[in-house]
Parts: C-alpha cells; structure tokens; sequence
C-alpha cells in the first residue's frame, strides 16, 4: 500500500508538515543538531553560513530532502502527535517506512540512530546516515531491494552475509515487492537509499561499483519532489516538476500531459489535486515497471506515454487473457472478438466495410488495444463468447447470452 504522508492543505498553501520528537535519553546537543541540520533547510543554511570561510570545504554544503520535496520538518517537544520519534540509543540504524510510523510498533519510536556519533559538524558519513534514514521516513524503501535492481544483481549470499551478519535478509538480500514504494524506477546506484555492494560480492556478469552514498542523487531529488510536489497552480513550479518527472524516467509528452490534466481539473483543494497527481505518478510507474519485467510486451508496444496511461495486464487475467500485450493480438478469441466488434460498429454507422479505414495508423491501432485491455465490456465479451469460441464453460449450470452492443 501507498506508504507516503498525505498532503495537507494550510492557510498558506498545500504542504506535508511533519513533527520530529527526539527523546532524551543517549540525546545530546551535537546529535540533535546534526539531525536538525542534515533535514532541515533553515538550519542547514544557518550553519553553512557560520563556516562561509571554509568555501568548498563548507561541511554543511549540501542538498537536503526539503530543498526538493514540499515538506516541512517541525522539531517538538511533545511527543504526543508527532509523526517520527527519534531514539539516540542501540546498536543500530533503523526507521519505519513511511506511515508505518504511525503503527502500534511504533509508539515509543519510529527511528533509532543509536550509533551516531557525538560530534558536531557532523561527518559526510553521518550526513548520509541521516538522509538515508529519513529516505525511509519519507516512505522510500532500499533502493537495492527493488524490482529493477534485482533484474540487474545476483548477488553471492554468503559474501553479503560475511559482511552485514544479522541484517543480510532483511535489509539486503529480500526484495521488496510492494510496488506502490517511491523509489522504483530504474536502478539508481548513487541513490542515498542504497546499500554497499562491493563488486566481488556480484556474480552477474556486468559489476557495478556501490560503495556507501552520503548525498542526494539526482533521481533521489526528483523522486522526492514527485512524492510531495510543489504548488502546481504557480506556474514557475511547472518546468522544474517536468524536469523532475523525465528524470525520474517519465518520457517528455506523459510529463506535460500530466501537467496539463492538473490545470484542467480544478475540483479540490490545491491539496487534493496535488494527491491526484502523485497518485497517477505511482499508476505510471507501476505499470512502466511491469512493462519492463516483460520483454515480449515492451518490445511489441516500444510503449510511449499514452499507452502507459491505460495498459493493465491484470485485468487482461481477469478478462479471461493471459497472455500480455504484446501476445494479445495473436490470441484467437481476443481476434475472433475484435472483429465482430469492428465489423458491426462499421456496418451500424454506415461506414464501408471493404476498403481501409481512416484513423488506423499503427500508433492509433496500438492506443486503441491498450484502451480495450481495461475496458470492463471486454471482460463481459470475452466471457460471453467463451463457450461459443472454444466449448469451454466456467459456469456449466448457467446460461450465457451473447450480447450485441458495441464497445462504446
């Protein structure tokens, strides 16, 4: 299920605001205040400015998630409806994903930084431990137990097991199959929500270098503003939105049509619209995925963004089709079905049945078979002519009626 903060609505705009609660216990000034200055960019500007002198070395020269991300991190001192607790305590670094902090788990702390070191100004290390963590509070998940990172890595389990000991399985090795998580795209190897990976530890035959990650990757930041977007009804936010949108891997056009189905459903507060459109991100990037896990499907449809927008394998299964896309046209019931369709829609509307038909380029014949993979009247036709087409019943006991209508 979706993992991300809603989206709230403000007397100064639609933004996700989020109360951090440190608890006391193994706190002390240097790991708050690298937390504070790792999330949050007041603070961050405020200390790059006290160390101005030290120019590139500057440590507190950095990008944070709220430099891109329409979030804002609140520090409270009540624990009591703040959305992440923060222990100092443990062997560990650990946080929940997302609104899993707010599971009964979760009560006394949704984040333990027991390791970090009493220091200040915190280290690259201690920055990309920080932002990491605050990946997962956000709702990213690794980004090395991902669909597309586990299509690419097979990893040597007694290696990674060597090294990380007790987290191998479950922070490293389980992929992660919900499919609504953020950061699923394509594989990103300088994501901060990235594990080491150390070369001799892959057995594929294309290595990757994964060391540790301190900062940002571009996909992270472009991830982060699609998950909290920026007020849309401005319209200087618009190209940046577009940009983060290509370089999370949406083509060009889907990019700008999404943009501009924004600006033409105006119901809602600009809070329920910007979760409308993050919501559709997560469709997009859902079916791309599935797209991709599928090479006979991907390389019939060379699929652009129209037709990502409508294409479901699922319901071709639950319509009775088990082939995907890119065999649905070779299929003799879904062919038997679109011919007697097309042929009475034509002669019903008097069109001429013996010549070509305008509109029937490729590109447009490829949009109309995605459209009908989800359209709900193929699943009532492909039941209906199930038992004529092939002898085969579902449902011997029950009377089945061939209906006329046309898809509309």
């Amino acid at each position: 299920m979706n993992k991300l903060w809603p989206i709230n609505q403000y007397s100064s705009g639609a933004k996700t605001v989020l109360k951090v609660f440190f608890h006391e216990h193994g706190s002390t000034k240097h790991k708050k205040d690298a937390v504070c200055t790792t999330i949050m960019k007041s603070a961050r500007d405020e200390a790059r400015n006290k160390h101005v002198s030290r120019g590139s070395d500057n440590p507190y020269d950095f990008e944070t998630w709220e430099d891109h991300a329409n979030i804002k991190f609140q520090i409270v001192d009540i624990m009591k409806g703040s959305h992440i607790r923060i222990i100092f305590t443990g062997k560990k670094f650990l946080s929940a994903v997302g609104t899993d902090a707010q599971h009964k788990d979760f009560t006394h702390h949704s984040m333990q930084l027991g390791p970090l070191k009493d220091r200040s100004p915190p280290t690259k290390s201690d920055r990309g431990t920080i932002l990491h963590e605050f990946g997962h509070a956000l709702g990213l998940d690794h980004e090395h137990q991902g669909p597309a990172a586990r299509q690419l890595l097979q990893l040597n389990r007694a290696l990674v097991e060597k090294y990380y000991e007790d987290d191998t399985h479950g922070q490293v090795l389980e992929e992660v199959e919900n499919s609504e998580l953020w950061n699923y795209t394509n594989f990103d190897i300088k994501s901060i929500m990235i594990y080491r990976l150390d070369e001799e530890w892959q057995e594929q035959t294309t290595k990757y270098e994964i060391g540790w990650v301190n900062k940002l990757s571009d996909v992270d930041q472009a991830s982060i503003k699609l998950m909290y977007p920026p007020d849309l009804t401005k319209p200087e936010n618009h190209e940046p939105f577009k940009k983060a949108m290509i370089t999370a891997g949406v083509d060009r056009t889907t990019a700008g049509q999404m943009i501009a189905d924004f600006e033409g459903n105006s119901e809602g507060t600009v809070a329920v619209r910007l979760g409308r459109l993050r919501d559709r991100f997560s469709k997009w990037k859902t079916l791309k995925r599935k797209l991709k896990e599928n090479t006979d499907w991907h390389s019939f449809y060379n699929p652009n963004g129209d037709v990502l927008r409508y294409v479901d394998p699922a319901s071709l299964k639950r319509s009775g089709i088990n082939q995907f896309a890119g065999e649905v046209t070779k299929n003799k019931l879904f062919k038997s079905i679109m011919k007697n369709i097309v042929y009475r829609t034509m002669v019903q509307r008097g069109i001429p049945t013996n010549g070509s038909i305008p509109g029937a380029t490729e590109t447009e014949v490829t949009k109309l078979i995605a459209a009908l993979s989800v359209h709900d009247k193929l699943g009532q036709l492909v039941k209906e002519h199930r038992v004529a087409f092939s002898g085969e019943d579902d449902n011997r006991d029950k009377t089945v009626t061939t209906t006329t209508e046309p898809l509309a």
